[in-house]
């Protein structure tokens, strides 16, 4: 299970067991797994000697982005979890990048090259080490980089084959927003804001000296440094009581400070030209803006209007010092919000921009349907998009269908898909305040809408011996359960359930005689709800009206004709299985783990093999499970042999962490999270977790005082008796 910061992924996972499910049966494949990412920095962008751009960038993997004459091209430099936040890259002579990044869950400084392949190390581990990295290369290509461990301002650098790390400045709260480079006698020069001012450190031949460029305020944010070819520093930044947006070179007699943008700056990034002048590139408020110091003194224009989803902005000179600057920018298509990074460029009659990389999320509102071999395809949701995986030999294969006006990620727009006798897709979604059904033919894919405008939530679509689409909906506008079916190319749509607000999360099945059965949600009653037709009359029963549960509900008939539904426990977060036997209904829990069970999709195939596709919520992901031979699993969770604490929520934890404690017996369960010296920091559940099976909890990353904690890693232990288990996670600020 993917529990790290992304996600935004789509999964599945299935077992190979019979139906006493450990969790070593389970495998787990990811379908649709955008690239994620956060945190660029100053350092982010290179230019090549090509005139081309090259972009490290990361969060759940390392990227590394590149482009020629076709386009961007991507490569994961390292797949490693929860790293590239931070990161920084430098070229060598030939080119070949050099990446300092952050490693999330290690709370470690890493370093990746290419020489062909991609090689991946841990450089320092000591404590909370990699914030705010900066590279720079020397002029034998040897790496040397800033970075912040502790909140104090280390410097490494390559010697041979090993690294030689030094604790530069340590009083207070310093070493963010580092800036580095390397002068021609191979000493590096740092720019760093610590302690409410800009600080400036560089080497020489008799040690390491410092100084405060300027302080007060909060000034110094945003570093970024660079040297000019005398080797003399100069330095943008932000901060202070106005933000101004600010700029710093060192002469022979002291730091000289002039303002580059009264209306302020964040996120600056500094170059200096062959003819040693100063440029930034940078954003503030909604536009990504791009200054230059002429004879006349400062010059700033507009690159683009947008909405930046982190304050942090990279520029590069290329060919003929003409400027590329990346930011960060927040878009909203289809009811969503979903970050891009946009790469600038100066061209001849302006400013080009294009779209680097997006951060889509993906996997909610899906569908999954098996084709007669076996093979599962998923309709499903992005950030922007109706979506399409199928599954082959060499894997799974993904496309966009369907843009528009649709917020794909809602429940409400429930996304249903039917594969026809020759395995092509139907699908059913909402879009543009309507109904629309989308299918495949030979002439690739179409789309049509049906009926009139304000109808179509919580759609599920079949397909009768003919071929004709029919599908049950809710009507939102009178707030009752619809079905319709297409003939000759019109739609006939009836009311199926009027009593109450009903309708919600509807789920369709045709029988042999090709009669209706669909699954629905009581909002008035919050229950489970079944209905069946037959010469146009509708039959009605309830299923389960224990608690709230009964949405998120999906329904497939088995090889017997007998009802099989899954559905959403909203008061346990369960996801739960009902299915019809003997004239009654049976009721089983399937997954107990976190919040799960929403967004659920059900089949069955011949063997009467049960197949649910799922959303977990804690993780953000989309499961698969798979019960053989269609056999009821049993009620409630399975027992476990030893005391045992995990995860479930995304990691690094922001606000609150979630997990789960396994308790093998009824002895009352003390959980505790600890600092990593093993300081009692909070107790999360003092002696009140009893009984056995899984147990929910929550910490909401606060000390015993109420104060919430610093970012890092900390250990959650669960005490039973003599038993413990422990675990680490990543809380963030």
């Amino acid at each position: 299970m993917r529990c790290l910061m992304s996600v935004a992924s789509l999964l599945v996972v299935w077992s190979t067991a019979g139906h006493a499910r450990a969790e070593s049966d389970w495998m787990i494949q990811y379908v649709d797994s955008p690239r994620w990412f956060a945190d660029l920095t100053s350092r982010s962008l290179a230019v090549a000697s090509d005139g081309c751009a090259r972009i490290a960038y990361g969060g759940d993997h390392l990227y590394y982005a590149w482009e020629d004459e076709e386009g961007w091209h991507y490569e994961t430099a390292d797949p490693s979890p929860a790293v590239g936040r931070y990161a920084a890259v430098a070229l060598d002579g030939e080119d070949r990048p050099h990446i300092a990044y952050h490693d999330e869950l290690r709370g470690a400084l890493k370093h990746a090259w290419y020489d062909g392949v991609w090689h991946v190390e841990t450089v320092d581990d000591e404590g909370r080490a990699g914030w705010w990295c900066c590279i720079a290369l020397d002029g034998a290509g040897s790496p040397h980089i800033s970075y912040q461990a502790d909140y104090t301002l280390r410097y490494a650098r390559l010697e041979g084959s090993g690294w030689v790390i030094e604790t530069v400045a340590d009083s207070g709260s310093v070493g963010s927003y580092t800036g580095i480079a390397v002068d021609a006698s191979g000493y590096p020069h740092i720019s760093h804001y610590g302690n409410g001012s800009l600080h400036y450190v560089w080497r020489d031949g008799s040690g390491w000296h410092a100084e405060v460029v300027e302080s007060g305020g909060w000034v110094g944010l945003y570093t970024s440094l660079a040297l000019d070819s005398s080797g003399r520093p100069h330095i943008s930044y932000g901060g202070g009581e106005s933000w101004d947006l600010k700029y710093a070179w060192r002469g022979s007699d002291g730091w000289h400070i002039e303002v580059v943008d009264e209306e302020g700056g964040r996120g600056c990034s500094l170059v200096v030209d062959g003819e040693d002048n100063p440029r930034v590139g940078y954003v503030w408020g909604n536009r990504a803006r791009y200054a230059w110091k002429s004879a006349g003194g400062w010059v700033s224009e507009i690159v683009n209007w947008m909405s930046p989803d982190w304050m942090t902005a990279s520029l590069a000179l290329g060919a003929g010092e003409r400027p590329h600057l990346i930011y960060s920018h927040r878009l909203y298509s289809s009811g969503t919000y979903f970050s891009s990074i946009e790469r600038a460029r100066l061209g001849s009659s302006g400013w080009e921009i294009d779209a680097v990389d997006v951060r889509r999320r993906v996997g909610v509102s899906a569908a999954i349907a098996l084709d007669d071999g076996g093979s599962p395809r998923i309709a499903y949701g992005s950030s922007d998009s109706l979506r399409y995986a199928r599954y082959e030999e060499e894997g799974w294969h993904t496309c966009s269908v369907a843009y528009g006006s649709s917020a794909y990620g809602d429940v409400r727009l429930k996304i249903s898909l039917a594969l026809d006798e020759a395995g092509l897709p139907h699908i059913t979604h909402w879009g543009d305040d309507r109904l629309r059904y989308v299918w495949k033919n030979a002439a690739g894919w179409q789309e049509e809408a049906v009926g009139d405008p304000g109808r179509g939530w919580y759609t599920s679509l079949k397909l009768d011996g003919q071929g004709e689409p029919c599908v049950s909906f809710y009507d939102y506008s009178k707030q009752d359960l619809q079905y319709a079916r297409r003939e000759g190319g019109t739609w006939i749509i009836q009311t199926v359930d009027s009593l109450g607000y009903v309708g919600g999360y509807t789920s369709l099945e045709l029988d042999e005689g090709e009669r209706p059965h669909i699954a629905y949600y009581d909002y008035t009653n919050e229950r489970l709800k079944y209905a069946w037709g037959s010469g146009g009359e509708w039959r009605i029963e309830v299923v389960d009206d224990e608690g709230d549960v009964g949405s998120h509900c999906a329904l497939a008939l088995n090889g017997r004709g007998e009802a099989c539904i899954s559905y959403y426990d909203r008061a346990r977060g369960d996801l739960k299985y009902a299915w019809r036997s003997g004239g009654g209904w049976r009721v089983a829990r399937v997954d107990t783990l976190g919040d799960v069970g929403m967004h659920s999709s059900v089949a069955v195939d011949g063997d009467c093999g049960v197949h649910i596709a799922y959303h977990d919520a804690s993780c953000l992901d989309l499961k698969y499970a798979y019960l053989e031979g269609g056999v009821g699993v049993e009620e409630g969770v399975q027992s476990v042999e030893v005391l045992r604490i995990d995860l479930v929520g995304r990691m690094p934890a922001v606000g609150e962490a979630r997990m789960v404690v396994r308790a093998p017996r009824e002895d009352a369960v003390t959980v505790a999270a600890y600092d990593l010296v093993g300081r009692r920091v909070r107790g999360v559940a003092e002696g009140r977790v009893g009984g056995s099976g899984l147990h929910p909890l929550k910490w909401d990353c606060r000390d015993d005082g109420g104060a919430r904690v610093a970012g890092g890693v900390y250990v959650c232990t669960a005490r039973a008796g003599s038993a413990s288990s422990s675990v680490r996670l990543v809380v963030m600020r």
